[in-house]
């Protein structure tokens, strides 16, 4: 795919999510997403309640140690906290919120007007959860990747420091990309967690150009929040520690954005792809 071929692509895809903006319906699938993220960051942030600390506790302490349950260690250790628990909420909640987004964008398309979006994205849960699964598994795995390059290098060599954030960032950006119509071919032509998986790969290769600029797009806007994420120690030293939580509030905003434009350009590519290119 050539690269004026693949731009129009994605500028096509784009302006199709963004002309369903007034759809009621399909905000309401990541508003309740947002609402699950709410729920989660209050969560954490009152960890210390009686009712709550049994389950979030342990969250805590086995994602940071057991300082960041202290004052102002906590607010250090809440983006990572916050990140990996909200991972842990895509693979077992939000991943049906995901899938009736997909099938509401599908109608809103012209397809597919005789699904019920909500009822299918649940009887269809289970090959849902196995495919996001494994892209939360490999994305939880890539930042590992960072344990390979010498830790005073990365210490002293700002370049070096840089250059692995690159690296992973665009690494990040690829996992996603291959795996981003796995659960459109799990909803809308009903096949298993794992040939979806490969069919998602084979289908982000023939689109790969404006699959990975949708993909990398949003990342790349996100990428000066997720760095503040990792320099917790700024707001601990120069502004109020509790700070990081109005981060952590405008994060679920943007992500709510961006997710509508996401999951509604690749899905309008993937029907595209799979139908009217067909």
């Amino acid at each position: 795919m050539n690269l004026f071929r693949a731009a129009g692509m994605v500028i096509w895809a784009v302006r199709s999510a963004a002309a369903c903006a007034l759809r009621g319906r399909i905000w309401l699938a990541f508003a309740a997403i947002a609402g699950v993220q709410l729920i989660a960051l209050a969560m954490v942030l009152n960890f210390h309640w009686g009712i709550l600390s049994p389950v979030v506790v342990p969250l805590i302490t086995g994602f940071a140690g057991p300082a960041a349950t202290h004052y102002p260690n906590f607010y250090l250790a809440l983006p990572v906290v916050f990140s990996r628990f909200s991972l842990i909420l895509s693979v077992l909640v939000t991943c049906i919120m995901v899938g009736a987004a997909i099938v509401l964008f599908a109608q809103a398309f012209g397809r597919v007007e005789n699904m019920k979006p909500w009822k299918v994205a649940r009887k269809r849960y289970p090959a849902l959860l196995i495919a996001t699964l494994i892209l939360a598994i490999t994305l939880f795995a890539v930042p590992y990747l960072s344990l390979l390059i010498p830790k005073e290098a990365m210490l002293n060599n700002s370049m070096v420091r840089w250059g692995t954030r690159g690296v992973l960032l665009l690494l990040s950006i690829l996992v996603q990309s291959f795996l981003i119509y796995a659960a459109a071919w799990v909803l809308l032509r009903n096949e298993h967690a794992f040939k979806a998986v490969a069919d998602s790969c084979r289908l982000t290769l023939a689109t790969f150009v404006p699959t990975v600029v949708l993909v990398g797009l949003p990342a790349v806007l996100m990428y000066p929040l997720s760095f503040l994420d990792s320099r917790g120690d700024l707001f601990v030293t120069k502004f109020r520690p509790e700070a990081v939580t109005g981060l952590m509030l405008v994060q679920i905003v943007l992500e709510l954005l961006f997710g509508f434009l996401l999951v509604g350009a690749t899905t309008r590519i993937f029907i595209y792809q799979t139908e009217e290119a067909a």
